[in-house]
């Protein structure tokens, strides 16, 4: 199998590298820690060599996505939450690699659609695993990457990174939690000023809600000596959450702006051909565009508010990092099946109806059988929440959450995840 051509929408995210020390064309998104390392991958005989290969993309902290091809090969990553998505599909022996799943469908013709995938896309808002709404278009899931190299008869794909929180044993001497919170602080601080370089001093803007989340992530941001900061919070005037991001903003000493969010306004905006334009942008073909905070990007942009270069700095997904989505129950009475039951539950309940019904046994079977193989018998609390967890990072944090950063770019904004790091 040989790689046609890489199919990727230029423009940012996207930029183009061409090395001269390898051969490969190179497309990247997001910000690579080391292009040394990544270099030296490609342009050793060894590339093919997965635990180097692995290796090396583990390395990489902060969002990214790649795709490198040259004669005969290629290699397309997404980082461990998918932040940029990459697709793929197969034509005639072709292997197609892309980041605009409908250019993908426009070359491969006519699509058939994915009817399990339809099913799914109603009952949760996206389409599960690495299907899409139609059978020959494909996505990587978070952590994946797809190549293909002349000695292989088809491509592979590879799984380097999965979000399973460990099982902590109970240690007769425990730490402290002043110690717990000293390493705790740490951690955070080697990632929020791996964030404030990659950030170069541009006007940082954080969308501050009343939740404890956006919070850390401005206190950070203070606390390690970043100046050019400004704040916003959105939604009906005087809601709660602005009420109390107004009073945090104030007593921190940073500048803070409320968007009122107008019904007249947002009638408008959704028929407009700009909503329209970002919702092919960032549906993917198998998930519900975001569209959170769309009317206050929009609104900020368009009145010329918030600068071209600024990086938007949110506190996505503190919640669930810091074990806020875990079920109670799951944790008391820990089994597979309440387990599933809580995932079907929470994930896959948006529509209420009979003819749903057989994709919903489908999804309890599929899911029974992945949980079998990653729990490999151990049904403990922190086994089977650790496994609701995965579950929960693999498709709403990466699919329903984290794709809210394309509200970001389809306006012409950078942005950056620290709590991710």
């Amino acid at each position: 199998m040989t790689v046609l051509k890489a199919l990727i929408d230029p423009g940012p995210p996207w930029f183009r590298r061409k090395s001269d020390s390898h051969e490969w064309d190179i497309w990247y998104a997001g910000h690579i820690s080391d292009w040394c390392k990544i270099d030296k991958v490609l342009e050793d005989t060894s590339a093919t060599d997965t635990n180097i290969l692995e290796a090396t993309i583990s390395q990489q902290y902060t969002c990214f996505a790649l795709v490198c091809v040259a004669l005969e090969k290629c290699l397309a990553v997404v980082d461990h939450i998918r932040s940029y998505p990459i697709y793929y599909a197969v034509d005639g022996g072709t292997l197609l690699v892309g980041n605009d799943a409908r250019k993908l469908l426009q070359n491969v013709g006519q699509g058939t659609i994915c009817n399990d995938g339809v099913g799914e896309y109603l009952l949760s808002g996206y389409v599960h695993n690495n299907r899409t709404l139609y059978q020959n278009i494909f996505q990587l899931n978070a952590g994946e990457y797809i190549s293909s190299f002349p000695a292989e008869r088809s491509y592979e794909i590879n799984c380097y990174f999965r979000y399973l929180p460990p099982r902590i044993p109970y240690a007769p001497a425990r730490q402290t939690n002043k110690e717990n919170f000293s390493q705790f602080d740490f951690k955070l601080n080697k990632a929020f000023l791996r964030v404030i370089e990659a950030a170069r001093d541009r006007p940082v803007w954080i969308p501050l809600s009343g939740g404890l989340d956006s919070r850390l992530v401005l206190c950070k941001f203070l606390e390690l000596g970043y100046k050019n900061i400004e704040t916003f919070s959105y939604g009906v005037a005087k809601n709660h959450e602005m009420k109390m991001a107004e009073a945090v903003a104030k007593q921190l000493g940073v500048r803070w702006r409320a968007i009122n969010s107008n019904l007249r306004d947002l009638k408008e905006i959704f028929a407009s051909e700009t909503r329209k334009n970002y919702a092919r942008v960032a549906d993917g073909l198998h998930m519900v565009p975001t569209y959170l905070d769309y009317e206050a990007i929009h609104f900020l942009v368009t009145q010329k508010l918030i600068p071209k270069d600024a990086v938007i700095i949110n506190g996505y997904s503190g919640d669930f990092l810091f074990g806020g989505h875990i079920p109670e129950q799951l944790a008391i009475e820990p089994s597979v099946s309440l387990l599933i039951t809580k995932i079907l539950e929470k994930h896959c309940s948006h529509i209420s109806s009979s003819r749903l019904a057989t994709i919903r046994e489908d999804i309890f079977s599929t899911i029974k059988l992945e949980m079998e193989g990653l729990l490999a018998g151990d049904h403990s609390a922190e086994s089977v929440c650790a496994g609701y967890e995965y579950w929960d990072w693999r498709e709403r944090q990466t699919k329903a959450v984290v794709n809210g950063q394309r509200v970001y770019e389809y306006f012409g904004l950078d942005w950056l995840l620290p709590l991710w790091d």
